[in-house]
């Protein structure tokens, strides 16, 4: 499947420039996503919606700027679980998140109460390495995959990554995704692949094989050991599939 193949190009790409990044980044903009996860108590489905539809009505209120977008997992270990998410430009910005008056007390008061768990995680995204375009607009579903890294593994990986990203400069391929790395609330050393689709059709094989043009641009012996460098370096990953719910988020008036 496309998004097979295409996991395996954003961890490339993220791991392998971020010590790039990391020099650069007073030229490049810090884009952070908070994600507010919240598992509903079985039955209390309908209450916890109706609960954060009144909730976004006290930001309207307030006339809140910020744009708050809920989904849905509907894939994975934690199908059900809704996801309330936001972008912010900088970390001073994440300052702002709670100036609506009284939301805090409201979401306790009236939305805690149909949670079985919650949990709040903050992803750093790569600009400059995501092929996202602002012409999707928010997408009717995405694919995350999330990583995660065995310690000790990082130089040999890294190296790899190095040669395999170059490689993909080089190459024109119609895929678009996003990637990050967790900072805050996330279960160790992660990287983050977001993968926007219009629908389940979406998911289909694109028939496009990296592996097999890396191989044919540079040898089976050089693929399969850049290829060994990566997998052995994931300890473990996840993935799911997220549906967005536009009635359940919040768009500030323009």
């Amino acid at each position: 499947m496309k998004n097979r193949t295409i996991l395996i190009l954003a961890v490339c790409a993220l791991v392998a420039l971020a010590p790039v990044l990391a020099d650069h980044h007073e030229e490049t903009p810090t884009l952070l996503s908070m994600s507010h996860d919240v598992t509903v108590q079985p039955g209390h489905e309908t209450a916890f919606e109706d609960a954060l539809k009144k909730h976004w009505a006290l930001h309207k209120k307030a006339g809140d700027p910020q744009l708050w977008t809920t989904w849905v997992q509907v894939t994975g270990k934690h199908t059900g679980t809704y996801s309330i998410r936001s972008t912010f430009t900088g970390w001073a910005a994440l300052d702002t998140e709670t100036d609506v008056e009284g939301d805090m007390e409201d979401v306790l008061s009236n939305m805690m109460p149909h949670a079985k768990s919650n949990t709040t995680k903050i992803t750093k995204w790569d600009l400059e390495i995501s092929n996202w375009p602002e012409s999707i607009g928010t997408p009717n579903m995405v694919e995350l995959t999330v990583f995660h890294l065995k310690p000790g593994t990082e130089q040999g990986f890294y190296h790899s990554l190095g040669k395999i990203s170059e490689f993909l400069k080089e190459k024109e391929i119609d895929w678009q995704w996003a990637w990050g790395h967790g900072v805050s609330g996330h279960n160790g050393a992660t990287v983050v692949l977001a993968i926007p689709h219009e629908n389940w059709a979406s998911f289909a094989d694109d028939g496009i094989n990296m592996w097999k043009m890396l191989e044919e641009a540079k040898g089976r012996m050089e693929a399969d050991s850049l290829r060994d460098a990566l997998t052995s370096a994931i300890k473990w990953q996840e993935n799911y599939a997220v549906m967005h719910r536009p009635d359940l988020s919040y768009v500030p008036a323009e």
